[in-house]
């Protein structure tokens, strides 16, 4: 109810809604499924909130997690973190007027507040980030052949849904570079 009055309350002139609550918690929250499940639980809520407010333009959502995606090849990941993916996920299907941006930064990086910015700034149609060392990283599905750590492809080749880099650059000449490259613009 709290967060539903507040919502209302900042409904006039609220274009967004930055969730955190997926970024760096305390360790002493419980167990990695307590804690996924009160995660889940609230962003949810918010969710709901959101789409069930009175605002006369529906805000766009960004949902932010810290080291939620494993990125990187040995990267570790917060467990706990990940269902915000997978509602982030649905979300984008189930409600796509709140424009939900999912957001995984580097676990400790000092510019993550930088990086966080710029995502909020953006200003593209990517809808699932991951940003790594200053590298904003963007989710494709890309080819891979079978036998290189992807069991279960078999024979020839197959396809898994993987985070590649993206510049943060817009316009055409970033456009043109990332169509070079066999990116969707």
């Amino acid at each position: 109810k709290e967060l539903s009055s507040a919502l209302a309350d900042a409904a006039a002139g609220l274009t967004g809604v930055v969730s955190l609550w997926g970024a760096e918690r305390p360790k002493d929250q419980g167990t990695p499924a307590e804690v996924a499940e009160a995660l889940s639980i609230e962003a949810l809520a918010l969710v709901q909130s959101l789409v069930r407010g009175e605002q006369k333009t529906t805000p766009r959502l960004w949902l932010v997690t810290e080291g939620a995606q494993a990125v990187v090849e040995g990267e570790a990941i917060a467990v706990a973190a990940t269902p915000l993916w997978g509602l982030g996920r649905v979300v984008m299907l189930e409600h796509p007027e709140l424009k939900c941006t999912l957001v995984d930064l580097e676990p400790g990086a000092p510019d993550a507040d930088a990086a966080l910015w710029r995502e909020l700034t953006q200003g593209d149609d990517e809808n699932q980030v991951a940003v790594r060392s200053g590298t904003r990283r963007v989710a494709r599905l890309a080819g891979h052949r079978a036998g290189a750590g992807l069991p279960g492809l078999g024979a020839g080749r197959g396809a898994v849904f993987e985070m590649l880099p993206l510049p943060h650059a817009d316009g055409p000449a970033a456009a043109a570079a990332s169509a070079a490259q066999g990116r969707r613009v």
